[in-house]
């Protein structure tokens, strides 16, 4: 499958429905070799004595949200809420499902579990054994995001996905001593403007280079977005409450601060890096019109009377 640009869809129908034919046809080459996998197991008995985990790393805008792609919208659930299949021959649970909020960072921690290792101290994510077993609870919310984006918070049920507090998003800086992005070195007026600061609380005492950074994304542009997952799964219905959206952003501060983020990032939110966070902080209100202007849809020419000639 040749994947698709990430961008917002012009496409017509018959292009999106052979994009959708060619994301079918590359699910049944995953599903067949994973079967092969399955077969596997049955052949050598290895469930009795072997972990097996089937997960991914995201997920693909289809249209869905008037996008394609990942990465430049939010993270709605069709890219950020993955598939994730547990057999722990220790339990010997099959066929149900698992209320519980789970996250990848909880298979490295579950991995050292079945050999007896504890997780290491660095290690956020839980053992997922009791979870598997017996639904078993191991956190209240998780945080998701990208940098430079929306930086988003679940409950399981509700989704708060917190925009930039104001056009420009920035502050924006990396942290780093690994002075590179995915297209290549920084270049050397990035470089020119590094300094070498105090290590942040994970660093293992090392300090590291604090450099200007950009990204392709305005989450400003979309807004901050607050979904029920119970009521609105498709998330087609943003809510505004304030009550809800404290609660919420209370959450999303908990977990950045657990996670240790840099202060650039709560300035950059317009969250409060200590004390609570107050009604002063929300912006589900403050930034209604550019919800509802991201929601609308591309541009399309058939929006523009017919121009006259040149």
């Amino acid at each position: 499958m040749t994947g698709p640009d990430y961008k917002q869809t012009t496409e017509s129908a018959a292009d999106m429905e052979h994009l959708r034919y060619e994301y079918a046809a590359l699910l049944s080459m995953c599903d067949n070799s994973l079967g092969r996998v399955l077969d596997t197991m049955d052949e050598h008995a290895l469930w009795e004595d072997t972990l097996l985990i089937v997960c991914t790393d995201h997920g693909l805008l289809l249209g869905e949200h008037e996008w394609l792609g990942k990465n430049a919208p939010p993270f709605y659930d069709e890219s950020i809420h993955t598939p994730l299949f547990i057999w722990d021959p220790r339990s010997g649970v099959r066929g149900e499902r698992r209320d519980a909020l789970v996250q990848t960072i909880d298979l490295g921690p579950t991995l050292l579990d079945v050999f007896g290792v504890p997780a290491t101290a660095d290690m956020q994510g839980h053992s997922l054994q009791d979870t598997v077993a017996r639904d078993t609870p191991v956190r209240e919310a998780g945080l998701f995001g990208i940098h430079g984006g929306h930086v988003s918070v679940t409950d399981g049920r509700h989704v708060y996905m917190r925009a930039c507090a104001r056009p420009g998003n920035s502050p924006l800086v990396d942290y780093t001593l690994m002075p590179t992005n995915m297209r290549g070195r920084f270049p050397a007026e990035i470089l020119s403007r590094a300094e070498l600061v105090q290590p942040l609380p994970f660093t293992k005492s090392m300090p590291v280079l604090r450099a200007p950074a950009y990204s392709y994304t305005d989450p400003h542009s979309f807004g901050t977005l607050l979904f029920d997952l119970q009521s609105d799964p498709e998330q087609q219905t943003p809510l505004q409450d304030d009550e809800l959206e404290l609660r919420m952003a209370s959450l999303l501060v908990e977990r950045m601060r657990h996670n240790a983020a840099p202060p650039e990032q709560f300035e950059r939110l317009g969250l409060p890096k200590t004390g609570p966070v107050t009604a002063e902080h929300l912006l589900l209100r403050a930034q209604w019109d550019q919800v509802l202007s991201s929601r609308s849809g591309p541009v399309a020419a058939q929006s523009f009377p017919a121009a006259g000639s040149a």
